[in-house]
């Protein structure tokens, strides 16, 4: 807060409720006091602290520590009796112009133990046939379709189509959802995703994907 700051008094009292640091009926700064009051409260519930430190003035700097369990993902686990295949091993493109999109899915998709690599829309076709050449295919294909232009659409349809191509999974990621199923196989896609996408929705709609494909 680059605000006025406040004296070691103030600082005393400035996580009660109803307490403002400036308590005149004229005053220009200050709501009703309960917002710290609250986020005290919040931050002690889940086992952390809050504190402020201030110069008159100058402004003040709030700070706050909490414990957060870090989150496991299941992204090497086999196939089991549940008959959901597995993402371990799973080579896999990002096909992305913007690279804050792809920057992200390849930290996820890394996390969930596929091989992940990226590439321009104008190099997809040739980095999928190459791995076909390789013999050692793409099985997955995340396409950012963001904004949904017409020439995405057309990638989708020419890598299906393309017989020097290993079939894949084609999975897009929207900024808005892509009404109706057909609209999907219309455009050679399995499934798709909304932004902002977590390392969990990832790995669901990727694993139902891949199930759904054999």
């Amino acid at each position: 807060d680059t605000g006025i700051g406040m004296t070691p008094d103030q600082l005393a009292r400035m996580f009660q409720a109803f307490s403002q640091a400036d308590a005149s009926t004229t005053r220009k700064f200050g709501g009703t006091g309960l917002g710290l009051a609250i986020s005290k409260q919040l931050v002690e519930m889940m086992g952390g602290s809050i504190w402020v430190e201030s110069e008159l003035g100058r402004g003040s700097t709030f700070t706050f520590l909490a414990p957060f369990g870090k989150h496991t993902l299941d992204g090497q686990a086999r196939a089991g009796s549940d008959g959901k295949a597995s993402l371990a091993g799973c080579r896999t493109l990002i096909v992305d112009d913007r690279d804050g999109f792809s920057a992200t899915a390849r930290e996820y998709l890394d996390l969930l133990g596929c091989r992940a690599e990226t590439c321009r829309r104008s190099e997809a076709l040739g980095r999928l046939r190459e791995a076909t050449h390789g013999r050692d295919p793409f099985r997955l294909v995340l396409v950012d379709l963001s904004p949904p232009e017409p020439e995405i659409f057309a990638l989708s349809r020419a890598i299906a189509t393309d017989p020097a191509i290993t079939p894949n999974v084609r999975v897009c990621c929207t900024e808005s959802p892509l009404r109706g199923e057909n609209r999907l196989k219309e455009f050679g896609f399995a499934a798709a995703m909304q932004k902002p996408v977590t390392p969990a929705l990832l790995q669901e709609t990727l694993v139902a994907a891949l199930t759904a494909a054999g």
